[in-house]
């Protein structure tokens, strides 16, 4: 499905690579002037919640791509940890953990 940064894969993608590596500043670059920003904490909360609520939306009204991402979906949001709410972790793992498991580490 194509969006204005991309397919919904691409998206996640660059919001996994966002979360990697947490002792490091996040920078959110600005695709219309190029700029960088590295946002507070509670900007990074915001952005998660409402990237999480965007994405379970889509999902719940899309079986297809439900399907092909919902195991990534979950894994990305798994790893945001205590950067999401406890009612959004719940919600992704009531909505995205009967689609696929989480992996042995």
């Amino acid at each position: 499905m194509p969006l204005p940064g991309g397919t919904l894969l691409e998206h996640l993608g660059r919001v996994r690579r966002l979360l990697i590596g947490r002792d490091r500043p996040v920078v959110f670059p600005d695709r219309f002037t190029g700029h960088e920003r590295i946002p507070a904490d509670d900007g990074l909360r915001a952005f998660l919640e409402i990237t999480a609520a965007d994405e379970l939306d889509v999902l719940a009204h899309n079986e297809e791509l439900a399907e092909r991402y919902c195991p990534a979906l979950y894994r990305l949001l798994a790893e945001a940890g205590d950067l999401l709410s406890a009612p959004a972790r719940d919600a992704c793992a009531r909505q995205l953990g009967p689609h696929t498991a989480l992996p042995d580490h």
